[in-house]
């Protein structure tokens, strides 16, 4: 190749300045190993060519402790670096290796009884380029096995992530305040546990755990401190196997209860408790998870084969009631169909749309449920969230029935506070 004569050219240039006594034999200075050698790649020569000025390394020394031949041989080091750089620049894709490779190789004498064998190996070593020229050989067959030290590491298809919220407001009126008003404290905090598993060919699993419990405190509440906003925890497994492209047989188990006792105002009834009730769901059907841009998440389940759980604990027969168990057991089984509907959705920077939808029916009742979440993160630790919820569930007691709404219900909050994501 022409680099190979250009280097040979420099090579046979140079020559007369590292030695004053050269034979009429090719015989080359071993300190011109850096042409002669491999075609290495040497970091150094690239460094020293962006330099705008370059400092010997015997800096240090004083002028008169300098010899001729110490100069000479930094002289020749800096031609040998700038020859290098621009066979580095029209040739950079004849070098396949790099000076981290062999940087552990021992590749010159520094001992004086091997110099005449360093000279012998720098004769052998232009004899080899010219036999590389000519033959075209993969130079590796000059420099030989080389231990790189590469270790091959097993992928992990685990992604985890985590996020905890905590929002907490107050107001205070005084007594005489002259629009009337109620004093209040509301405290609200979220946990969302993500360990989602993909192989990127056949198998996903994901899992999920969220936790909500929020308290409000209300003077117009004289028989509670403290009731329950927000109260609920939530587990999800999916288990995919691929179908045909985006499509994947699915079977999913879900479970959700509250955390604490459920109260009204005024109310020492309790209306729901720790798995009173919980519900717990096991399903097959197929899934759709098409692979979206920006970590973008959509699913979308269809699970026409469904078994719900409903269970009951605890020893209140009020729960029991309001929950419609047949025949006053704790426990009900009931078997239908089911749809349900994930996404996760960068709209902008810093702000995502959460949303889930599920709807279940036995063909005798509906139960359905869409949540969604509005996040905004005005920093690493500063966020606030427009959170709504709808809920229909035709299962339920007439008393729940509202002449506008139906047997639908409605809540939503808007917070500001503190965030943290791991």
């Amino acid at each position: 190749m022409k680099f190979r004569l250009y280097i040979f050219v420099c090579l046979i240039s140079l020559c007369a300045i590292s030695d004053a006594e050269v034979p009429d034999s090719l015989r080359v200075s071993p300190y011109l190993f850096k042409v002669i050698g491999p075609r290495v790649y040497r970091s150094d020569a690239t460094k020293r060519a962006f330099q705008l000025d370059w400092t010997p390394k015997n800096a240090g020394a004083s002028a008169d402790n300098e010899t001729t031949g110490m100069k000479q041989r930094e002289r020749l080091d800096s031609l040998m670096d700038m020859a290098l750089f621009k066979t580095y620049m029209e040739h950079p894709t004849d070098f396949i290796y790099h000076d981290r490779m062999v940087e552990r190789q021992k590749l010159i004498a520094n001992d004086a009884a091997a110099d005449k064998t360093a000279t012998k190996a720098s004769d052998a070593a232009v004899a080899s380029l010219l036999l590389l020229n000519k033959e075209k050989k993969n130079v590796a067959d000059l420099v030989g096995p080389l231990d790189i030290g590469l270790e091959i590491e097993r992928p992990n298809f685990w992604t985890t992530k985590c996020e905890f919220s905590l929002q907490f407001t107050q107001n205070y009126f005084s007594e005489m305040w002259y629009k009337g008003a109620n004093n209040n404290m509301t405290f609200l905090s979220s946990l969302l546990a993500e360990a989602n598993y993909n192989d990127q060919k056949r198998i996903q699993w994901d899992n999920r755990l969220e936790m909500r419990l929020g308290f409000i405190n209300s003077k117009s509440d004289t028989v509670h401190k403290y009731i329950p906003s927000d109260n609920k925890l939530y587990i999800m497994s999916k288990f995919g196997l691929k179908a045909y492209r985006d499509f994947y047989y699915t079977i999913s188990t879900e479970a959700q209860t509250q955390l604490m006792n459920g109260y009204k105002v005024n109310d020492k009834v309790r209306y729901s408790a720790f798995f009173a009730p919980l519900d717990f769901y096991l399903s097959l059907g197929m899934d759709y998870k098409p692979k979206l841009k920006n970590n973008n998440v959509l699913s979308v389940a269809v699970l026409p084969l469904s078994y719900k759980l409903r269970y009951v604990g605890g020893g209140d027969d009020v729960i029991i009631k309001e929950y419609k168990l047949r025949d006053g057991l704790r426990h009900q089984h009931d078997f239908g169909s089911k749809i349900e509907a994930n996404c996760n959705i960068h709209i902008v920077k810093n702000l995502v749309w959460r949303s889930r939808l599920y709807y279940y029916t036995t063909y005798k009742y509906v139960e359905a449920e869409w949540e969604n979440a509005l996040t905004y993160s005005f920093s690493r630790y500063l966020q606030t969230e427009l959170f709504t919820l709808w809920r229909f569930d035709d299962n339920r007691d007439k008393k729940y029935w509202d002449e506008k709404l139906g047997f639908f219900q409605f809540r939503e909050y808007l917070t500001l506070g503190l965030a943290y994501k791991f």
